[in-house]
């Protein structure tokens, strides 16, 4: 390939800013092609490329240098799917990633990779401005033909993957920043995917959650403005519930840096602890919302049938009507999850807690209008734009809306968790009431007329069992003297406040059914008996003293997190 070709001069000359990438044909090998296609980048880039080699980026990054980072070609995995895109957005330093389908299998392969090429970007004059960053955006079709006259000279192999073109998968956006990155493969392979490639259309959907788990995540309470005395009783009902789920499948219990010691020495050995910052220990609606593929591919170090999906969150409501006025941590728990399982990781801007969901595994999506419709989530979306997201992401078809959730469930705006869940496919479990007297009387019979006139996507008619809820209980004068009240940061504790407590909070692990019990002697009895009937293949268990959640806000299906386990073969999830 000729340096001094017209098509080399015309980016030189138009385009010096810009960064021109494309997927390489075929697995790049060899010392000589990886300097050949260095080059080619380094010509696109003009004199603003800085540095090359994964060591030398890294080390770039951690010194403060801003830029942009290109990784292109060959990359150990390790490299790419936690530590360098992870590194970049804490630094704020923008990535594109760019590989093709056979660049990913050479890097899932034993042996170390040796081509990648990767580039730090730096602008003449202070950081980069809005208009670098458009400049700077991909233009893989410029370098298309000299990408194709450099491939054609390795030597004979398997034949090539084909280069893509510009209809070959969605343009390029640079971000700077978490939130902001775009990514671009040919196929998801343990990286982010951009929002216009949502799971749904990679084969993946949510199951329910009585499908087969890998492991339950639970965080670890402490926050002394919403858990009483310390979070101390709390945590002893943390530990009843990660070791009544331990003895079904693993636990892992993410707990902050000051809390580590504490959660390792109350907690079973078998139960893992992992050290994670958080604002407070809600995982349903922090931690990431698993999807699993329907049609599984072959597992390798890079084709997974899993993958997380990382909402926007902002401690339900936002400054005005959130639970707390700082939710930066709980934000990265995602994230960090994921990057923990080294699980493909979908990014999504639209504010969404796991608790305000709550699937079939077979299309049909249980939703509240009083959480979702709430304009402290999404002002901006209409209804229908956001069953459209929720279809795109969860793979789902239905949608089954009801107006409200349980009453006195302030916190969350009515999650549906709390309200009503899916048994099995065509039945529903609902809080109920016989009390005419008692206000959750009326959300529950309007939840029924609901149930009565829908069919889930495969146009089954929905059988509802009722399940008593306890109480009514509330906040006593001696619970909420021990919620530090004084210049605290969370919503306040009051006495007297109605509980949202309800049976319906409760936990499918893999042969075991986790619920809350409240110290109603009958209505916990009636809800163990319920649920025994239901689940007539599964152990009920009690927790005890479950109220001490149910004080700061929710309950045993709050604080957990299912990760589904993965697919190895059609046969695994039956689709």
């Amino acid at each position: 390939m000729g340096s001094d070709t017209e098509a080399e001069k015309s980016i030189q000359k138009e385009k010096k800013k810009v960064i021109s990438l494309a997927p390489i044909a075929k697995p790049l090998a060899g010392k000589k092609l990886q300097k050949r296609t260095f080059k080619l980048i380094q010509k696109a880039a003009g004199k603003k490329c800085l540095k090359r080699g994964v060591k030398e980026v890294v080390k770039s990054i951690r010194r403060g240098q801003k830029g942009i980072c290109v990784i292109a070609g060959n990359v150990s995995p390790i490299d790419v799917i936690t530590h360098l895109p992870i590194l970049c957005e804490e630094a704020g330093v923008p990535y594109l990633y760019v590989p093709s389908k056979e660049d990913l299998a050479q890097a899932g392969s034993t042996k170390r990779p040796t081509c990648c090429v990767l580039v730090m970007l730096k602008p003449a004059k202070g950081d980069l401005s809005a208009e670098d960053l458009e400049k700077l955006k991909t233009d893989y079709e410029q370098v298309a033909d000299d990408v194709k006259e450099l491939a054609s000279d390795l030597p004979p192999g398997p034949p090539p993957s084909k280069v893509l073109d510009s209809d070959s998968f969605t343009t390029l956006e640079v971000g700077s920043g978490i939130g902001n990155v775009r990514v671009v493969q040919d196929y998801l392979g343990g990286m982010e995917e951009s929002r216009e490639s949502p799971p749904a259309e990679h084969g993946f959907y949510m199951p329910a959650e009585w499908e087969p788990h890998a492991q339950t995540w639970i965080g670890w309470p402490e926050r002394q403005d919403n858990w009483r005395h310390n979070a101390l009783p709390a945590q002893r009902v943390f530990v009843d519930v990660a070791k009544a789920i331990s003895k079904f499948e693993p636990v892992t219990v993410c707990a902050s840096p000051s809390q580590w010691e504490n959660a390792r020495k109350q907690l079973p050995e078998d139960i893992r602890v992992v050290e994670m910052s958080m604002n407070d220990s809600w995982f349903r609606d922090s931690g990431p919302t698993f999807v699993v593929r329907k049609r599984p591919l072959k597992l390798s170090a890079i084709n997974r049938n899993i993958a997380g999906i990382d909402w926007n969150f902002n401690a339900w409501g936002g400054a005005e009507d959130g639970c707390y006025n700082d939710w930066t941590h709980d934000l990265l728990v995602s994230k960090k999850i994921l990057a923990v399982e080294r699980i493909p990781r979908f990014q999504h801007s639209m504010i969404l807690e796991g608790g305000s969901i709550h699937v079939d595994g077979e299309g049909t999506c249980l939703a509240t209008e009083e959480c979702l419709l709430n304009k402290n989530r999404n002002p901006h979306m209409s209804k229908q734009q956001i069953e459209e997201e929720l279809k795109r992401y969860l793979g789902v078809k239905t949608f089954i809306w009801l107006p409200r959730g349980l009453y006195g469930d302030d916190d969350t705006n009515g999650h549906i968790d709390n309200m009503c869940c899916f048994a099995k496919p065509g039945v529903v479990l609902l809080s109920w009431t016989d009390d005419e007297t008692d206000p959750q009387y009326e959300r529950s019979v309007e939840a029924l007329s609901v149930f009565s006139s829908s069919v889930d996507a495969r146009g089954r008619k929905i059988q509802v069992v009722k399940l008593h809820v306890p109480g009514p209980l509330y906040m006593t004068e001696e619970e909420a003297f021990g919620i530090v009240q004084e210049g605290c940061e969370a919503k306040p504790r009051i006495a007297g406040t109605r509980l949202a407590a309800s049976y319906v909070n409760f936990y499918i692990a893999n042969g075991g059914i986790i619920v809350p019990r409240f110290g109603d002697a009958k209505r916990d009895e009636d809800a163990i008996r319920v649920l025994s009937e239901t689940y007539p293949h599964h152990s009920v268990v009690g927790i005890e003293n479950a109220r001490e959640i149910v004080l700061a806000g929710g309950n045993i299906h709050c604080i957990t997190q299912q990760q589904p386990a993965e697919p190895s073969s059609v046969a695994d999830n039956g689709h």
